[in-house]
C-alpha cells in the first residue's frame, strides 16, 4: 500500500508540477517578460523525487499548454512544436546529473533524504556554485537542443506560432548577419536562455526548498 501510495504522489506531484508551469509561462506572455519560464517547476520536482515527476512534468506542461494555447488562439497547437518536449526531459536529465555530483547538496531538497537542517556559510556557497553551473550548462544545452529542433520544423514546415517565441528577433539578426538557419537558432537562444534558466534553476530549486519545508514541517505535527 505504501509503494502505491508513493507511486500515487509522484504522479501527483508531476501533475502539479506542469499546472504550475502553465500558469507562470501565460503570466510571463501577460506580462511581456520575453522569457519562457517553462521548466521552473520541472526542475523543482526533479529535485524534490526524481525521475519520474519530472518526466511527468516534463510532458504534461507542454500537453496542458496545447490545450490553453487552442483556447486563446483559436488555433491548433502544431504537431511538430510537440518535439520541445525533448528540451524539457533534457532539463529533467540534466539536473538529475548534477544531483550525482553534488548530492549532499541536491538531497536538502529532496523529500526522499532525511530532513537537513539549514545550511552553513560553505554549503550556501557551494549550492549558488551548483546552480549557477547548472544553469550554465543548461543555457547552453538547451539553447543547441531547441535550435536543432526549430531549425528541423523550418525546413519542413512554414507555420509560424500565434504567440512570438522571445529569441525570435535575435535569431532574425544573426540571420541578417549572414549566419546560416542552424547557428542563427542556437546563438539567438543563448541570451534568452541565459537569464531564462538562471531563473528556472534558482527558482525551481528554491521552490523544492520550500515545498519540502512545507511537507516536512506538516509530517511532524501530524
Amino acid at each position: 500500500m505504501k509503494q502505491k501510495t508513493n507511486l500515487l504522489f509522484l504522479i501527483l506531484l508531476g501533475i502539479a508540477g506542469s499546472v504550475a508551469n502553465n500558469g507562470i509561462m501565460w503570466l510571463s506572455q501577460a506580462l511581456s517578460l520575453g522569457l519562457y519560464l517553462d521548466i521552473i517547476f520541472t526542475i523543482a520536482v526533479v529535485f524534490l523525487a526524481g525521475l519520474l515527476p519530472g518526466i511527468i512534468c516534463a510532458v504534461l506542461t507542454t500537453g496542458i499548454y496545447s490545450v490553453i494555447y487552442y483556447l486563446v488562439w483559436g488555433s491548433v497547437y502544431y504537431w511538430a512544436w510537440y518535439f520541445f518536449i525533448l528540451c524539457s526531459i533534457t532539463a529533467v536529465f540534466l539536473v538529475l546529473l548534477f544531483f550525482r555530483f553534488f548530492k549532499a547538496e541536491c538531497e536538502r531538497v529532496s523529500l526522499v533524504s532525511d530532513p537537513c537542517s539549514g545550511l552553513n556559510k560553505q554549503q550556501f556557497f557551494i549550492s549558488i556554485v551548483m546552480l549557477t553551473i547548472l544553469s550554465i550548462v543548461m543555457c547552453i544545452v538547451l539553447s543547441i537542443v531547441g535550435g536543432i529542433i526549430s531549425t528541423i520544423i523550418s525546413i519542413t514546415g512554414n507555420v509560424i506560432p500565434e504567440d512570438i517565441p522571445p529569441e525570435t528577433w535575435l535569431r532574425m539578426g544573426f540571420i541578417r548577419q549572414g549566419f546560416s538557419l542552424l547557428p542563427s537558432e542556437i546563438l539567438g537562444r543563448i541570451p534568452v536562455n541565459l537569464v531564462d534558466k538562471t531563473i528556472s534553476v534558482f527558482a525551481g530549486f528554491g521552490a523544492a526548498y520550500l515545498i519540502k519545508k512545507l511537507f516536512v514541517k506538516k509530517t511532524e505535527n501530524q
